[in-house]
C-alpha cells in the first residue's frame, strides 16, 4: 500500500532522475536445467526498484525488471505480459527481448505493444500487453518497465518469489538525501546495504540468491510467515522550510488515513445523507438497527478489496459493499445515533504476517467496528461489519483471539484531527455460530441397478454468507453445469433430473440447494441373492485434501476457522434383501480434526452417516500424519460397498 507525500516546490533547475535498467548479461543468467526437474519455469533475475526524487516536481517512480526460463509447455502463459498501473501515473519505459534455444537475442517491436489506456479517473487502472511469439521449450524471457508518479510514497510491502524458483532476486530502494527510509526483512538474515551515491541520494539494496518456489500445498500458512520479503516506509522528510515525520508509530501511520475513515477529513461522506433510523429507547436496538440498515442498503461484495474504500454515496448507489466500506459505513451510522464506536484493522488468522514493529496497512485483510463500554452498554463489543447472522458481540474464529489494532480519531481544534491507536486482543468476543454443512441424501436403487439421488445441502454459519456472495449473479444454467460436474465424480453415466439454485437467508446465516441425479449402471448384481452397492455417490468434499506423504509436505498444518460437515446417506435398496456384515464405525480423532464413519441396516437398506469437524488452530509437520488420517478416514467412505442378500 502506498500513500504520496506532497511537497510545495523549492527549487528550480534540477535535471530529472530515473531508474535505470538495462539487459542482463548472459554470463549472468547461465544455469543447469537438470537443478530444477519439477519447475516448469526458473526465473533468472528478478529485481524491484522504487526511486523518490525531490525536486521542482516532486515525483516517484516504481520499477520491475524480469528474466524467465521456460522449461516445458506448461509456462508458456508467460509469454502473456500485462502491466497495470494507476491512470494518473505514467509509463516511462517498457521493453522486452527473448532468446529462443541457439538463437540471438530478438528485441520485441514497441509497436506490439497494446495499450488500454481509456482509464482517467483517479480510482482508474491502464495497461500496457504484449506478447512473446513463437516460444518453445528452452525460451528465454526478459522484460523491464518503469513507472512514474507525482508526489513521494510512503512505503511499500512485496513479496519476491512465487510459483517458480528465483535465482536471483534485488531489492533496491533509492531516494533523495532529505528524506529518512527504512527497510525491515523478514525470514531471512540477509544484510541490507546502506550508500550514499555520487548524486548525493540515499540507496538501500537487498540481495537475494537461490529462492525456491512457493509449495503449493492444503492449509498451510499465508506465504508471507515463510517466505523472504522486504517492507520500507518513509520515517521523515526535511527540505527547506518544510518538514514532517512519518510512520514512526501507528498513530502517526493512521493519522490522515483515520480521518479520512471516520469521514473527519477527505470525500468520503460528501453528499452522504445520514438515514433515518427506526426510534430506539436503548442502545442495543440502536446497534441492531443500524446493523439491519448496512445488511439491507449495501450488501456483502463478492472478491472485493477488502481494504479500499468508495465514496458511500457510490456504495449505496452500487448497494455492494467490501469489508472496509462496510465497516466505515456502519461505524458512521452508530455514531449518528449518539454511541462511541470505533474501527479496528485486523488480519485474520495465518492469512498473513504482521509486524507491529513496523507500521505498515499492507497486512491487514478484515476490519471491525468495536463499541466500548459506555452508558447503556455494559461491556465493551465487537462487530464483525461483514457477518449479518452473528450476533453483537460475537466474531468467527478465524477472528477471535487476534491482537487487532483499534483506532479513534477525533476532532482537533477547527480543521485537526488527532488518531489515537492501540493493539488490542479480540480473544473477549464469544463465538459465533460454527460453521456447519449439512448433507442428506434420499437415495432408491431399482431392480436395474439405476441409483436415483435426491439431496438436500444446507450451509449455517458466517460462510453461509460468503456462498451467498459467490452465488448471487450465477443463472439456473450455472447451477445446472456444478450439479453435473458434481455428479460427475460418482459415475460417467450420471444424468441431473432437476437441480435446485442456492437461496440463502442472510440474516439468519442459512443457505439451501439441492439436486436429484440419477446413476445407471450403479449396483451390481451377483446372481440373483446379492447385491453389491458402492458409496462413491457421498460427495466429494476434502477429496483433494491432504493427499501429499509427510515426506512430500513442507509446511505445517493451519487450519483457519471451525467448521462441520455432515452427510446423512439413506439407502432404499430392492424388496427383500438385507445388509449383510455392518462395517465397523471408524472414528478418528487429533488435536484439530475429529472424524466418523459409521453404517447402520435399516429396514429399506442402510444409513450411512459421516461427520467431519474442524477447529481453529496448527499442528507442526510432525503431527501431520495424523490430520491426514482424519480427512481420509472421512474421504475413504466413499470407496466403501456394501454388501446385500436376499433374506
Amino acid at each position: 500500500m502506498k500513500r504520496l507525500i506532497w511537497l510545495l516546490p523549492v527549487l528550480a533547475g534540477c535535471a530529472h532522475h530515473s531508474i535505470q535498467l538495462g539487459w542482463v548479461d548472459d554470463a549472468a543468467l547461465a544455469y543447469d536445467p537438470a537443478e530444477y526437474p519439477d519447475d516448469a519455469a526458473v526465473v533468472l533475475h528478478r529485481s524491484d526498484h522504487q526511486l523518490m526524487v525531490i525536486a521542482d516536481d516532486n515525483y516517484s517512480q516504481s520499477g520491475r525488471h524480469e528474466v524467465v526460463a521456460l522449461q516445458t509447455e506448461a509456462a508458456f502463459a508467460l509469454a502473456e505480459v500485462k502491466i497495470a498501473f494507476w491512470a494518473k501515473n505514467r509509463l516511462v519505459t517498457m521493453k522486452a527481448r527473448m532468446k529462443r534455444p541457439n538463437s540471438a537475442w530478438e528485441e520485441l517491436d514497441p509497436k506490439a505493444q497494446l495499450s488500454d489506456l481509456t482509464g482517467t479517473g483517479a480510482r482508474d487502472v491502464n495497461a500496457k500487453f504484449f506478447r512473446f511469439p513463437r516460444i518453445e521449450v528452452g525460451t528465454l524471457l526478459e522484460y523491464y518497465w518503469v513507472i512514474e508518479s507525482d508526489g513521494l510514497s510512503w512505503g511499500d510491502d512485496q513479496q519476491t518469489v512465487g510459483q517458480y524458483p528465483v535465482r536471483r532476486y534485488l531489492f533496491e530502494l533509492e531516494a533523495s538525501k532529505q528524506m529518512v527510509n527504512t527497510v525491515t526483512t523478514y525470514n531471512t538474515a540477509l544484510p541490507i546495504k546502506s550508500e550514499v551515491l555520487p548524486n548525493k541520494n540515499n540507496r538501500l539494496t537487498l540481495e537475494i540468491h537461490d529462492i525456491p518456489r512457493r509449495p503449493v500445498e492444503d492449509y498451510a500458512p499465508d506465504w508471507t510467515f515463510s517466505e523472504p520479503r522486504w517492507a520500507w516506509r518513509t520515517l521523515a522528510f526535511d527540505w527547506g522550510s518544510q518538514s514532517s515525520k512519518a510512520h514512526h508509530t501507528w498513530d502517526e501511520l493512521l493519522n490522515y488515513r483515520g480521518g479520512v475513515l471516520f469521514g473527519l477529513e477527505g470525500e468520503l461522506f460528501e453528499e452522504f445523507v445520514a438515514p433515518t433510523l427506526p426510534a430506539c429507547g436503548d442502545l442495543t436496538c440502536k446497534v441492531a438497527a443500524a446493523r439491519a440498515w448496512v445488511a439491507k442498503n449495501a450488501r456483502n461484495m463478492p472478491d472485493g478489496d477488502g481494504l479500499t474504500c468508495r465514496k458511500m454515496t457510490e456504495v449505496l448507489e452500487a448497494k455492494r459493499a467490501n469489508t472496509q466500506e462496510r465497516a466505515v459505513l456502519l461505524r458512521r451510522l452508530l455514531s449518528d445515533a449518539g454511541l462511541d464506536a470505533r474501527l479496528a484493522f485486523a488480519t485474520r488468522h495465518w492469512s498473513a504476517q504482521v509486524d507491529p514493529q513496523f507500521p505498515t496497512l499492507a497486512r491487514f485483510n478484515d476490519m471491525l467496528v468495536f463499541l466500548p463500554a459506555q452508558p447503556g452498554l455494559e461491556k465493551d463489543t465487537w462487530l464483525d461489519p461483514t457477518c449479518d447472522s452473528c450476533a453483537a458481540g460475537a466474531l468467527p474464529s478465524e477472528l477471535r483471539g487476534l491482537e487487532v489494532l483499534l483506532f479513534n480519531a477525533t476532532r482537533l481544534g477547527i480543521k485537526g484531527v488527532e488518531v489515537k491507536s492501540e493493539w488490542r486482543s479480540t480473544v473477549d468476543a464469544a463465538s459465533a455460530q460454527t460453521n456447519l454443512v449439512r448433507i442428506a441424501h434420499r437415495a432408491q436403487l431399482d431392480a436395474a441397478g439405476t441409483l436415483t439421488d435426491t439431496m438436500a445441502r444446507t450451509a449455517q454459519g458466517p460462510s453461509a454468507q460468503w456462498e451467498e456472495m459467490s452465488v448471487g449473479n450465477q443463472t439456473h444454467q450455472d447451477f445446472l453445469k456444478e450439479a453435473r460436474k458434481e455428479a460427475g465424480r460418482s459415475s460417467a453415466l450420471a444424468r441431473v433430473v432437476e437441480v435446485s439454485p442456492q437461496t440463502c437467508v442472510v440474516a439468519a446465516g442459512t443457505c439451501e440447494s439441492g439436486r436429484k441425479v440419477e446413476l445407471p449402471a450403479y449396483s451390481t448384481a451377483e446372481s440373483e441373492t446379492r447385491l453389491l452397492v458402492p458409496l462413491n455417490a457421498l460427495t466429494d468434499a476434502y477429496g483433494n485434501r491432504l493427499t501429499k506423504s509427510k515426506a512430500q509436505r513442507v509446511s505445517d498444518v493451519y487450519l483457519r476457522h471451525e467448521e462441520a460437515f455432515e452427510e446423512v446417506f439413506e439407502l432404499d435398496v430392492q424388496p427383500g434383501f438385507a445388509l449383510e456384515n455392518v462395517p465397523q464405525t471408524v472414528k478418528v480423532k487429533t488435536g484439530l480434526v475429529e472424524t466418523s464413519v459409521k453404517v447402520e441396516a435399516t429396514a429399506k437398506g442402510a444409513r450411512v452417516t459421516r461427520t467431519l469437524k474442524r477447529d481453529i488452530g496448527g499442528v507442526t509437520l510432525a503431527e501431520y500424519d495424523e490430520v491426514q488420517s482424519a480427512f481420509r478416514a472421512f474421504q475413504d467412505a466413499r470407496h466403501l460397498v456394501l454388501s446385500f442378500v436376499k433374506k
